[in-house]
């Protein structure tokens, strides 16, 4: 019987998970990675991150939200003890909300609005790149890509995954390249209950799958 997407939860997370293998691959390739080991590279990432997330639901902060903790750092580090009219008129914030700001501890700050979900999501790429021996360029290029794609694309957007997705993802992709000769993608998506393209990169990542990964640090 055919493995169809039934839920709009479901067709979310395949396009959260499509966007973000193409977003570090292409990433990656523009800093000088061959194009077939950046995709590789890209789908280790995000067998990494679904494995992570498996049986979770997760909220993905917003880019305001970001750039407002990014402040709120430049805060804190700018603070001498006394010159909170000073940061007041620099930040175009009320003293009371900079008094706040200080005191305030950042761990709380960015765990009450999901920010670690960020850089968790950054330190597995780059643990990942390292495993497979990518260079220092295209390894900063796909973590730029994960907190731009997470933050700007799904900032703010709840998604949730259920329990052994990565697996699931892994076999679906695989039985995708199974039926497919190469002239047959419409059939294949049938089959899967997916659209054409969706089907691609089912076929894309499981070839990906396939591939021993490359030194690169050239």
């Amino acid at each position: 019987m055919p493995v169809r997407i039934t839920s709009a939860m479901e067709a979310r997370r395949a396009e959260l998970i499509n966007g973000l293998t193409v977003a570090t691959s292409d990433a990656m390739t523009a800093a000088g990675m061959e194009p077939i080991q950046a995709m590789a590279s890209a789908v280790a990432i995000l067998d990494a991150l679904t494995d992570a997330w498996s049986g979770n639901n997760l909220m993905f902060p917003s880019e305001r939200r970001r750039q407002d903790l990014a402040r709120n750092s430049e805060i804190r580090a700018a603070f001498t003890g006394f010159n909170t009219l000073e940061l007041s008129r620099r930040f175009g914030l009320s003293e009371r909300r900079i008094r706040v700001i200080l005191v305030a501890a950042p761990q709380s700050e960015e765990s009450g609005t999901h920010m670690e979900l960020i850089q968790h999501a950054i330190d597995i790429a780059r643990s990942v790149l390292a495993r497979r021996g990518v260079a220092q360029s295209p390894t900063d290029a796909a973590a730029r890509e994960v907190v731009n794609y997470l933050g700007s694309k799904w900032g703010g957007s709840q998604v949730s995954f259920p329990i052994r997705y990565r697996t699931w993802i892994a076999e679906r992709d695989a039985r995708a390249l199974a039926l497919f000769d190469g002239t047959n993608l419409h059939a294949v998506a049938q089959e899967l209950g997916v659209r054409d393209d969706n089907a691609q990169h089912m076929v894309d990542r499981a070839r990906a799958r396939l591939l021993k990964p490359t030194q690169m640090r050239a």
